[in-house]
């Protein structure tokens, strides 16, 4: 990328190159950690104003919820985290394809 600066006495110009990042190759894991992971409808409070997301979504390991109505089982709206589980980030990664 060329620059051209002029002032009253001269014409500068600057001439700037860019470096060229040679591709990698794919990193290779060695280590694949599967997990149950469930999605479930979460209400967000985002500050003591009352601030909130009422159509929140987080995920969790399915054995740290537990259903509402026990008798409905762990079904669609029916799940809630666990009462001795705060909620942690939880992060997700997947390949594609």
């Amino acid at each position: 990328m060329a620059t051209t600066t002029e002032t009253a006495a001269a014409t500068e110009t600057v001439v700037e190159t860019a470096t060229v990042v040679e591709p990698q190759a794919a990193v290779n894991c060695v280590r694949t950690i599967k997990a149950d992971i469930v999605a479930f409808d979460q209400v967000f409070f985002y500050n003591r104003f009352g601030a909130v997301n009422p159509y929140g979504m987080m995920y969790a390991l399915r054995r740290d919820v537990v259903p509402i109505d026990p008798s409905r089982g762990l079904t669609p709206g029916n799940i809630q985290l666990r009462a001795d589980k705060r909620p942690r980030p939880l992060v997700l990664r997947a390949n594609v394809g």
